[in-house]
């Protein structure tokens, strides 16, 4: 009974280790989120850090998790995405993919190259208060700027940047 057991052991181990040296070629295989067409077009250096963080956000949002869209027969669904100083309003298709989004926030840290061009010009001026917005509709950027409001003594100055126009 023993010489039995080992020789089916044998046989086994056997077995496991010839199929373990084929060797299988793969192909080139490129993984990429669904929503990576959308970060590229939102996203840069001229894009505020509280905004990147809520666009990466919605991008990896896990829509088929959202019990509302299970229940849902309409071809887009809505999301808002909200952090201290803004918002974020996404429509997902029946994919998961962002159709389109608006995306507003107020008193953002400024990126040095927008504080660069502000300040390249008014020089004595304080920043007073900011606003970024962009709108993002069928993977195309359609609006994306910054409304700057400067301050000098008695003086107000309000600049509108269109980075749309800028790139």
């Amino acid at each position: 009974m023993k010489t039995l057991m080992t020789a089916v052991i044998a046989f086994l181990l056997t077995g496991a280790i010839y199929a373990q040296e084929t060797a299988v070629e793969l192909e080139d295989v490129t993984v990429s989120a669904i929503n990576d067409q959308f970060l590229r077009l939102v996203n840069d250096d001229y894009t505020p850090e509280v905004a990147k963080e809520v666009q990466l956000q919605a991008a990896m949002y896990d829509l088929f998790r959202n019990a509302q869209y299970r229940i849902s027969a309409r071809p887009l669904t809505f999301a808002e995405f909200t952090c201290s100083n803004g918002s974020m309003y996404t429509n997902f298709n029946h994919d998961g993919k962002i159709v389109s989004c608006r995306e507003r926030y107020k008193d953002v840290v400024l990126p040095l190259s927008i504080r660069e061009m502000v300040f390249e010009d008014h020089d004595g001026w304080s920043l007073e208060k900011n606003q970024y917005q962009s709108f993002f509709k069928n993977d195309e950027l359609i609006k994306r700027e910054y409304q700057v409001s400067l301050v000098r003594g008695k003086e107000k100055k309000t600049m509108t940047i269109d980075l749309k126009n800028e790139q």
